[in-house]
């Protein structure tokens, strides 16, 4: 049917103008207004064209359900959550939005509709530029969560981004706290809870890893690239993809090229068929942790490099045989030290384990396991030379923010019981006995000697500072602390002892609350050349004298590891960048005079 603009503009002799179209123009609702900002948005933050135009549907809560299970199931969705509240379809080129989004958020963990539609522009436009670069089929699942983690951290840090261009804050600080002070597992509780409460505590608990991977881990990833080289290397990201969830949990691995091993089948030819599948790091963490709590499962698989496990049915008694590859003997190691404890088959005792350098195997329920575990160790290929997939990108440490320190800085306990931070350049062995618990008070670390009534605690901690700060103002706060909490105090003496990088200082002082007493001795070093100030605070029952001992002696043993320390490099970058914007502009020059 020909409208009636077009009929007018089909009468209108040569040269002459249309007449105007006397069809009343429809006012714009309210999504197609915020749609419009939204793309303005992204396109001047991410740096995107809207090569073909994008548009937005509100939807029922039925309709959206709807067509969500069926988008998924057929794969013209790119990702989802439990509690997605939009989403960009692929083959209908269409944002949908569940009705009743709030156009302002009420808090900071309330996602306004323009978050919801910064974020699914961003999959629009990430669709239309890298369509090509974006697989229909992965090799595994692994390497399909890995690509996940990319694009939805992507449209995660647009969404971030943009909110701190509505309201002028830095795109920087929005950097770096994502990289620095986001957990990738922030919702560990949940993950430990469904261990301990659901009927199938594996599906729920992989679920949760695996929400927390594609969102916070992939923006994490993604922000990391974004501060060595903006969107241009994000860009190029889209085009040579992580591999494996070991990629996204480690963007320095990713960058550095450290790549996936290959690993063959583990049935020798003409034996039995079974189900083989690759788990990745996320999967085998998965595995660990309805014996250890998350933090612990997630340092268990660190280096990981590959993974084949075959499981044939038949329910508790089944086969189970598997095979992992690590970076280095240390990591494999400490991964041979869990599985021990967390895989092994105590009701039948048929559970056989191997380690080889960087390979581990383990076998239950196998026949002739001893040949199983040759056989399956010899399907691994050999550590491939790295390949950088960006060429020579360095990614920058996060510098502290205020007196609070990235994740990054609580480092590792490795096999051995050393405990070593990179980021600080620090190590220490932990005490025998002692294992690491869950930190306070902005802490890197904190071990106890879990002893009855006679716990022994030991903390290390470190306090990035602009100004000078004295061994005074941390006992200060220290004692106030404490008395804050009802405890009385009373110092004992105070002096010097050497620390890593010199002479500490150090004070020590009884503490007491309903007629329990307790020791303390807190000790500081300057870091940094002073812009930091560690501090190793130690703690024991009065009555506890080989507790002293002990402790006293653990404070001594920090050593430096080699090189400038990750923060003492991060604060200089920002002291000279501070210190650039902070310069007045220089006076242009006179031109000379003509002779």
């Amino acid at each position: 049917m020909l409208s009636l603009s077009a009929f007018a503009m089909a009468c209108a002799r040569p040269g002459q103008a249309p007449a105007p179209s006397l069809a009343p123009q429809r006012p714009a609702t309210p999504l197609e207004l915020q749609l419009r900002l939204a793309i303005d948005q992204v396109v001047t933050v991410r740096g995107l064209k809207e090569l073909e135009p994008v548009s937005a549907e509100e939807l029922s809560h039925e309709q959206f359900e709807a067509l969500l299970d069926s988008g998924t199931e057929s794969g013209d969705i790119l990702s989802r959550n439990s509690d997605v509240v939009a989403f960009y379809h692929k083959k209908k080129k269409r944002i949908f939005v569940r009705r009743d989004v709030p156009l302002e958020a009420s808090s900071e963990n309330v996602m306004s509709l323009q978050d919801v539609l910064t974020h699914e522009v961003t999959h629009a436009l990430q669709y239309q530029h890298f369509r090509a670069s974006i697989p229909e089929q992965f090799e595994d699942r692994d390497a399909l969560l890995a690509n996940q983690a990319l694009i939805e951290g992507d449209a995660t840090l647009v969404q971030y981004l943009c909110r701190a261009l509505r309201r002028r804050e830095s795109k920087e600080e929005v950097a770096d706290q994502l990289v620095g002070f986001v957990r990738w597992f922030e919702r560990e509780d949940e993950v430990d809870d469904a261990v301990e409460t659901d009927e199938d505590p594996g599906s729920r608990a992989q679920r949760r890893l695996e929400e927390s991977l594609t969102y916070a881990a992939g923006v994490r990833f993604v922000a990391s690239l974004y501060r060595a080289g903006g969107f241009e290397l994000v860009n190029r990201a889209f085009r040579s993809a992580p591999q494996s969830t070991a990629d996204v949990l480690h963007p320095e691995r990713y960058v550095a090229g450290v790549g996936r091993r290959t690993i063959a089948s583990l049935v020798p030819p003409g034996g039995p068929a079974a189900p083989q599948v690759t788990l990745g790091e996320l999967g085998v963490m998965a595995l660990l942790v309805d014996c250890l709590p998350l933090r612990d499962a997630e340092e268990a698989t660190r280096g990981w490099t590959g993974d084949r496990v075959l499981s044939a049915p038949g329910g508790a008694d089944a086969p189970l045989l598997l095979v992992a590859a690590w970076e280095d003997a240390e990591h494999a190691r400490r991964f041979e030290q869990v599985a021990k404890r967390c895989l092994s088959d105590e009701s039948t005792k048929r559970t056989t384990t191997r380690l080889d350098g960087t390979v581990f195997a383990f076998a239950t329920n196998v026949e002739d396991p001893a040949s199983a575990l040759r056989y399956a160790m010899n399907a691994v290929g050999p550590m491939l030379p790295a390949r950088p997939p960006l060429g020579a990108v360095r990614l920058s440490p996060v510098p502290p923010r205020g007196t609070e320190l990235p994740v990054e800085a609580e480092g590792e306990v490795l096999s051995n019981g050393l405990w070593r931070s990179a980021y600080l350049g620090l190590t220490a062995p932990l005490p025998s006995g002692y294992s690491r618990v869950p930190n306070k008070n902005k802490s890197v670390l904190r071990i106890e000697h879990p002893s009855g009534e006679r716990v022994r605690v030991a903390l290390l901690a470190a306090t990035p500072t602009k100004s000078p700060l004295r061994h005074q103002d941390v006992i200060t706060g220290v004692v106030v602390g404490l008395e804050a909490e009802g405890f009385s105090t009373s110092t004992k003496g105070s002096g010097l002892t050497r620390g890593p990088s010199g002479d500490a200082q150090w004070t020590a002082w009884h503490a007491s609350k309903s007629g329990v007493g307790v020791e303390m001795r807190v000790a500081t070093v300057p870091w940094c050349g002073g812009r930091v100030l560690l501090s190793v605070s130690v703690a024991w029952p009065s009555t506890d004298k080989a507790g002293a001992a002990e402790l006293e002696t653990w404070a001594t043993t920090l050593r430096p590891l080699p090189g400038e320390a990750p923060i003492c490099a991060a604060l200089r970058t920002q002291a000279d960048r501070e210190a650039r914007e902070a310069a007045p502009a220089a006076a242009p020059r006179s031109k000379p005079s003509s002779p």
